[in-house]
């Protein structure tokens, strides 16, 4: 069950450990806006009209109600896209049955017994039409099929790659893998954002923010970071430190990243979150303007 209120993620929190590929290196200091961020909204201004855009993010833990009450956010009208993990591959068979003309995509990642449709992995969901995408990380992590979901469509002027994704955390080396897991969504995603694309990845990554982990995704803070996206804490908190308030078992390791040119940290937005009950995964919701 889920609380009905929903909580602005205010915050930070990281957690580091003494993997190489987990040591925090980044400044906790407040910043302004970058420079590359302002010619990141230049150059986003100039290429396409600005549109408001609303994600929801959720891991459900292989829990149907939950997986149900993502899909009726999609019903309501109010959200362009649902980023999810641990999806039965038999509820998306009844989601694409029930909704035709949406865009569904799913990335099997790994056999489940226990699962509907005998297996589980990522789904991206836009209520409405466009194509779906998947691709394998072809990184070695715990026998899975690590790899990331991409629901494809047009939110005014701007062509949008809303994706799932899932990172390792039972491997033996599991911050290495997750660093290159992290380095195979820069690599698909980078060909999209150099066509001028506007990329969002939700997903439970299974780190902290300020890891080493996730360089190659974040922007900010510059130096450390070689990443392309702002995270919707940092939109939220208008700053560029990695922040975010716990997600789950005190943690923050659900995110959701929007690709800096056509969202930069100038953009703002808001983020906040329904908790459940029974202490799982919080449902993220992300709202940002498109530039």
């Amino acid at each position: 069950m889920l609380a009905a209120a929903a909580v602005m993620i205010l915050g930070a929190g990281a957690m580091p450990t003494s993997s190489a590929a987990d040591v925090d290196t980044s400044s906790h200091a407040g910043s302004s806006v970058a420079v590359s961020d302002v010619e990141d909204a230049a150059a986003a201004s100039n290429a396409a009209a600005s549109a408001n855009l609303r994600v929801v993010q959720h891991n459900t833990d292989q829990d149907e109600a939950r997986w149900n009450r993502v899909v009726r956010l999609a019903e309501s009208g109010s959200w362009d896209a649902v980023t999810a993990q641990e999806v039965c591959s038999g509820w998306v068979t009844a989601l694409r049955a029930n909704h035709p003309a949406w865009t569904v995509a799913f990335h099997e990642q790994v056999a489940k017994d226990d699962c509907p449709g005998g297996t589980k992995g990522n789904a991206a969901i836009h209520p409405g039409a466009g194509s779906a995408f998947d691709e394998a990380f072809d990184v070695a992590g715990e026998g899975k099929n690590f790899g990331i979901a991409c629901a494809v469509f047009d939110k005014g002027t701007h062509r949008v790659h809303a994706c799932s994704t899932h990172f390792t955390v039972y491997d033996d080396n599991a911050a290495e893998v997750r660093l290159r897991q992290a380095r195979r969504v820069k690599e698909i995603t980078g060909d999209w954002i150099g066509r001028g694309h506007s990329v969002v990845v939700g997903g439970d990554l299974n780190t902290t923010p300020t890891l080493a982990a996730l360089d190659p995704l974040y922007k900010h803070p510059e130096g450390r970071s070689n990443g392309r996206f702002i995270e919707a804490a940092q939109l939220a908190n208008n700053e560029t430190r990695r922040v975010g308030a716990d997600t789950v078992a005190g943690r923050k390791i659900d995110y959701v990243f929007f690709s800096a040119n056509h969202t930069p940290l100038s953009a703002g937005g808001n983020l906040t979150y329904e908790e459940p009950d029974d202490g799982k995964h919080k449902i993220l919701k992300a709202t940002t303007t498109l530039h």
